[in-house]
């Protein structure tokens, strides 16, 4: 058995297609498969809850090893008729003045989009939080508010994903696990699986 737990934006497509690319080579391992927000996730992989995680930001605590497998830049996400939509790119201060739409405080990118906010100068004014990343997508699309979210290459008619210049920044995304815990050899080979086909991982939807 292989315990894995997920951000919410991997739940559709990415593990689903990992997990099938793994189960044919190796049939007979089944699989308790989770999606918690990254702060649960690591209580977790403390309890023996789950072995493995897919994580961001890194976890950075001594207990929990990780590898880094993709890393996404971080862009100002908008309606396609706002006035910062035909901007090449932005400093995240110009939009001080701007409603937000956020990820809840649970989850790594809304941590990730608060210290970049904080490097700004600008504490956003957050209208909506929501527990899904395309949920987010859709009422910045409404016109409710702009995002700070991870660019995974997928299009969306109704929005621009502007770049920033400042401050910069990513999400990245870590295989992460117990350091030091002995696990049955099915973790060990998934991970070892994992590992060898980080560039898979993308695009995250």
């Amino acid at each position: 058995m292989v315990g894995l737990a997920y951000l919410k934006s991997m739940a559709a497509h990415v593990v689903p297609d990992l997990v099938r690319a793994f189960h044919r080579a190796h049939p007979g391992i089944r699989f308790r498969l989770a999606e918690a927000p990254s702060a649960d996730m690591l209580v977790m992989l403390r309890s023996g809850e789950t072995h493995l995680c897919l994580i961001a930001p890194d976890p950075c605590v001594p207990d929990i090893a990780a590898a880094v497998l993709v890393e996404q830049e971080m862009r100002l996400v908008v309606p396609r008729s706002h006035p910062l939509a035909e901007r090449e790119s932005i400093r995240l201060a110009e939009a001080a003045d701007e409603t937000f739409v956020a990820m809840q405080p649970a989850y790594g990118t809304r941590q990730i989009a608060d210290e970049l906010c904080r490097a700004a100068g600008l504490e956003a004014r957050i209208a909506f939080e929501g527990d899904d990343t395309e949920m987010v997508r859709g009422l910045v699309g409404s016109g409710l508010g702009l995002a700070l979210l991870p660019y995974g290459h997928i299009s969306h008619p109704a929005l621009v994903d502007v770049p920033l210049t400042e401050p910069p920044g990513t999400r990245r995304i870590c295989l992460a696990w117990l350091s030091g815990a002995l696990e049955p050899a099915p973790v060990t080979l998934f991970r070892e699986f994992l590992l060898e086909r980080m560039e898979r991982l993308l695009p995250v939807r």
